[in-house]
C-alpha cells in the first residue's frame, strides 16, 4: 500500500498524509514545521502534534484578543488574527507561524511562550475591562447629576411660573375688588345726590303772593297757619339743609382722602394674613383701641368688624378716619376666616 493512502500521524485525524518523512497530513505539517522552526526537538514536535486534539473542538484563537500595542517583534500591525484554526495547540495559522518566528530569534520554547502570553493578554483583557468598567460608572454618575441638575432646574422654572401666575391671578383679584370698591361707592354718591335734590325740592318755600298777618291768618284767602308750626317747619328745614350740605362737604373730602387711603391700607394689608392684620389694626387706626387676642380668631375678627362697621362710627369723626375705616372693613371682610 503507498503511504500515500495512509491517514494523517495525528490520532484524531483521518486525513490522508502528504508528507512520507513526517507522515501528517497537510494541515497538521504546517504546525509540525513552525514548531520545527520554533527551536523544537523533533521528537517533541512529532509527539505534540501527533497528540494534539484541538481541531475537533471549534474555538477562537487563544491570543486572538492580543491588542496591537503588546505585539511581538516582526508582527505587522495590519496583520490582524483571522480565527482561522491551525492543526494543532489552539491558534490560527498566523499566530502560530508569528510565535514559531520569535521563538526562533528569542531561543525560547514555544509552548511555553504561548502560555505565557495567553496569561498575559488574559490579563490585560480583564484590566482594560475594569478600566472601561469604571469609566463607564464614573459617565453614568455625571449623566445622573446632569439629569439631576435638569430636573431641580426644570422644577425651579415650574415654581416660578407658577408664583407668577399666582401673582398675577392675585392682582386680577384686587383690581377687581378695587373696581367693585369704586363701583359701590359711585353708587352710594348717586344715592346721596338723588336725596339731597329730593330734599332740595321738598323744602318748605312758601309762595312769594302769600304772606300772613301777625296773627297768623293768612292773606288773600288762604288758609290760616299757626306761627308756632310755621316756625318749627322753617327750622326743620334749616336742620335738613346743614345736615345736607355737611353730608355733601363730607363726600367731597371723602373723595379727596379717599385714594390716599385706599393705598395705605392695601400697603398695610399686602402679604399679611388675618392674625397679622388683627394684631396690627391700630397701627392703620391710631385711635382704636388695641384688638385683644386672648380670644379665639373669629370673635377678635368681629370685634375688628364691630369697630370699623360704618353704622358704629362717630359722625363727629375726621373724614380721614371714616375713609381708613371703610376702607378697613372691607379688607376683613374679603380676609374673613
Amino acid at each position: 500500500m503507498s503511504w500515500r493512502n495512509e491517514t494523517c500521524g495525528n490520532w484524531s485525524c483521518n486525513n490522508s498524509k502528504s508528507n512520507k518523512k513526517s507522515g501528517f497530513c497537510k494541515n497538521h505539517y504546517e504546525v509540525y514545521k513552525d514548531l520545527i522552526y520554533s527551536g523544537m526537538d523533533h521528537n517533541e514536535a512529532d509527539m505534540c502534534v501527533g497528540s494534539d486534539d484541538s481541531h475537533n473542538y471549534p474555538q477562537q484563537c487563544r491570543l486572538s484578543k492580543w491588542s496591537e500595542g503588546e505585539m511581538i517583534k516582526g508582527w505587522n500591525p495590519r496583520d490582524h488574527c483571522n480565527h482561522k484554526m491551525a492543526r494543532g495547540i489552539g491558534l490560527c495559522n498566523k499566530h502560530l507561524l508569528m510565535c514559531s518566528r520569535h521563538c526562533h530569534d528569542t531561543n525560547i520554547n514555544i509552548l511555553e511562550f504561548i502560555d505565557t502570553k495567553e496569561s498575559e493578554v488574559n490579563k490585560s483583557v480583564s484590566e482594560a475591562e475594569n478600566a472601561h468598567a469604571e469609566k463607564e460608572e464614573v459617565w453614568m454618575r455625571q449623566y445622573a447629576e446632569k439629569r439631576a441638575r435638569e430636573e431641580a432646574s426644570k422644577r425651579e422654572e415650574t415654581r416660578k411660573a407658577t408664583e407668577k401666575a399666582r401673582a398675577r391671578e392675585e392682582a386680577s383679584k384686587r383690581e377687581e375688588t378695587r373696581k367693585a370698591a369704586e363701583k359701590e361707592r359711585a353708587e352710594w354718591a348717586s344715592k346721596r345726590e338723588e336725596t339731597r335734590k329730593a330734599v332740595e325740592k321738598a323744602r318748605f318755600d312758601p309762595p312769594s303772593e302769600y304772606y300772613t298777618d301777625p296773627d297768623g291768618i293768612r292773606v288773600s284767602g288762604g288758609p290760616r297757619v299757626d306761627p308756632e308750626i310755621a316756625r318749627k317747619q322753617k327750622e326743620r328745614v334749616q336742620e335738613l339743609r346743614r345736615v345736607q350740605m355737611k353730608k355733601e362737604s363730607d363726600a367731597r373730602e371723602m373723595a379727596e382722602v379717599q385714594k390716599r387711603v385706599d393705598r395705605e391700607v392695601d400697603l398695610w394689608s399686602q402679604s399679611k394674613d388675618l392674625l397679622t392684620m388683627l394684631r396690627t389694626f391700630n397701627h392703620i387706626l391710631p385711635g382704636f383701641p388695641v384688638i385683644q387676642m386672648d380670644c379665639s380668631v373669629k370673635k377678635a375678627y368681629m370685634n375688628a368688624l364691630r369697630m370699623v362697621h360704618p353704622d358704629k362710627i362717630d359722625q363727629n369723626a375726621s373724614v380721614e378716619t371714616k375713609a381708613t375705616a371703610q376702607r378697613v372693613f372691607t379688607k376683613l371682610r374679603e380676609n374673613k376666616p
